[in-house]
């Protein structure tokens, strides 16, 4: 047996929808991400916080709204992550700290719902908009690595 914890915010917000539909629908961003924590210190990168995107899924809301993903293959600390991308550090004008509080953050929307997010891009602050998306089956990637 698997057991899973949910905490009761969750659980109430959802319970309805569930009941009605048999299932929760949740907002998808379309994007793969690193979290910018201490271990990237040596990258100079432009945010001390945030989520790299590293990928952006073709078609989807992110590439639609002109998400950028990284274009320089990099190993740090024997991990392979993608640079040059854009820096995802608020959704809605809430801080981004990491993969997990993006993924929050988009989970706690529905599709069709339109979010502001504040990015780095070229080491400049943007604010792009974005009209999230259902998640397709075959996702494999997140604000999501996080599948916002």
């Amino acid at each position: 047996g698997i057991g899973f914890a949910v905490p009761i915010d969750t659980a109430k917000r959802y319970i309805p929808q569930l009941r009605k539909e048999g299932h929760v629908d949740r907002g998808y961003l379309g994007v793969s991400t690193a979290t910018i924590d201490k271990s990237l210190d040596g990258l100079n990168l432009p945010a001390k916080h945030g989520a790299l995107v590293e990928t952006v899924r073709q078609g989807g809301p992110a590439y639609d709204a002109g998400l950028r993903g990284g274009d320089i293959n990099a190993t740090l600390n024997g991990e392979s992550i993608q640079l040059g991308g854009d820096i995802i550090t608020a959704v809605d004008g809430k801080e981004i700290a990491s993969n997990e509080d993006l993924t929050a953050a988009i989970a706690n929307h529905k599709p069709n719902d339109r979010v502001k997010l504040s990015i780095m891009r070229d080491g400049k602050p943007k604010t792009v908009e974005v009209t999230l998306g259902d998640r397709p089956a075959s996702a494999d990637t997140t604000a999501t690595s996080t599948t916002p």
